[in-house]
């Protein structure tokens, strides 16, 4: 995630499964208000399909035990 040029309106959706790893990313991004933080977990996310129009996992990839998983909710929330 990078702060966004003002003269877009974009929201940015950020996930995390810990609580702890959560609060580190609001200190970060700090005073930014198009960031709604949710506690979720990656491989089951909690959107309604097509939810978003763009699905970025940073920093993430190598926690998971099962990839391809992450991948497909990935996919099955985003726009196609």
């Amino acid at each position: 995630m990078s702060r966004s040029d003002s003269t877009f309106l974009i929201m940015w959706t950020s996930i995390d499964i810990s609580q702890e790893m959560m609060s580190e990313g609001q200190s970060e991004q700090k005073g930014l208000s198009n960031i709604d933080y949710q506690i979720a977990d990656a491989e089951n996310l909690p959107f309604k399909q097509e939810s978003f129009d763009l699905v970025i996992s940073r920093l993430g990839f190598h926690h998971f035990t099962d990839p391809g998983r992450i991948l497909h909710e990935m996919n099955k929330v985003c726009v196609p």
